[in-house]
């Protein structure tokens, strides 16, 4: 199975044709889209990613102009539903359960308006630890030093706590020393913002994740993509019997 997740920027706009053909050539059985707008440029994507196989989707109301998150499988989508349906903007912390993984996509705002975001995702992987589940997406958090070059970001403790609640930071485990930026400043400071963090049960089925950072340097989105393979699980009648057979939510 191959999950991608990718910031599309302020909902992708006239660029939606180009983000599809990249989304496509990387075949992800499930997709995380950050930045996803509840807008026509919104149907336009989900209509294209049901044209090349992501034909189950889920996502939660927002006005036009609002960034949220969207979850697109190949395969159906179980308990679709917000994270934390009390936090104030539910719809940037969603997940699903697809062939018996939990996928959780995560959208965090800026600054110490993440904190109560943190929060859930932190509770979220405690409860979730012993399940096969993977938390994804944009988090606009990195560690100082290592995921930037100073030590600019307002909630870099919490990656500390994801490590305490025993997800693994899918990149970072391969990667301890390396530097990789998926989103660059106008002054040219480069960031890693995009992450996948894993629970035991999971990590261990991981063969691979990367960056594409091709979409970012080409403009079709200012964030590159992350790609997360895991050994192949194939959905069958058994497996995805009484599951949700497509999710979707009225604009």
């Amino acid at each position: 199975m191959r999950i991608l997740t990718w910031n599309i920027r302020h909902g992708g706009g006239r660029r939606i044709d180009a983000i599809l053909a990249r989304i496509a050539t990387h075949e992800p059985d499930v997709a995380v889209i950050t930045e996803f707008r509840c807008s026509n440029g919104g149907t336009q994507l989900c209509d294209g990613l049901a044209r090349i196989g992501l034909i189950h989707r889920y996502f939660l109301h927002a006005s036009e102009r609002t960034n949220s998150t969207l979850i697109a499988s190949r395969y159906p989508l179980e308990r679709a539903c917000a994270m934390e349906p009390g936090l104030e903007k539910p719809h940037m912390l969603i997940e699903a359960q697809v062939t018996g993984i939990a996928i959780m996509a995560v959208y965090m705002p800026l600054g110490r308006a993440k904190a109560p975001y943190w929060e859930a995702v932190v509770r979220g992987a405690r409860e979730r630890v012993a399940l096969p589940a993977i938390i994804l997406g944009d988090f606009n958090t990195g560690r100082h030093y290592l995921d930037e070059a100073g030590a600019t970001f307002t909630s870099a403790a919490f990656l500390d706590r994801m490590d305490d609640a025993g997800f693994v930071d899918l990149w970072r485990s391969r990667n301890p020393e390396a530097r990789e930026y998926t989103w660059f400043s106008n002054r040219g400071n480069g960031f890693r913002l995009d992450h996948a963090f894993a629970s035991p049960a999971l990590a261990s089925r991981v063969t691979a994740i990367s960056y594409s950072h091709v979409e970012r340097t080409e403009g079709v989105s200012d964030h590159s993509v992350l790609i997360v393979d895991l050994r192949s699980i194939r959905a069958d009648a058994e497996t995805t019997k009484g599951l949700v057979t497509r999710v979707t939510n009225p604009f």
